[in-house]
């Protein structure tokens, strides 16, 4: 698929972004971010990470944070979300 600008390509992301988060509501209610990436292989860490934090910012998901090596993070929906 060909995009015109970046601002379609960030649009594509977040709409994939969002319907994962949906699926893995429905199955588990979390995900962590290593599932994200892998079921997004198109997507780069840092794209992946910037749209997180958007939805974060924007209160559709919730971020917590484990304080281990290696580092653990999951998302949530959250009820807005």
């Amino acid at each position: 698929m060909k995009f015109k600008d970046k601002w379609e390509i960030t649009g594509a992301l977040t709409s994939q972004i969002d319907e994962l988060l949906y699926k893995r509501r429905i199955k588990n209610k979390v995900c962590r971010f290593s599932e994200l990436q892998k079921r997004m292989p198109n997507c780069s860490r840092r794209m992946l990470s910037l749209q997180l934090s958007e939805l974060e910012k924007d209160n559709i998901v919730e971020k917590k944070l484990y304080p281990v090596i290696p580092p653990k993070t999951e998302y949530k929906l959250t009820r807005f979300g």
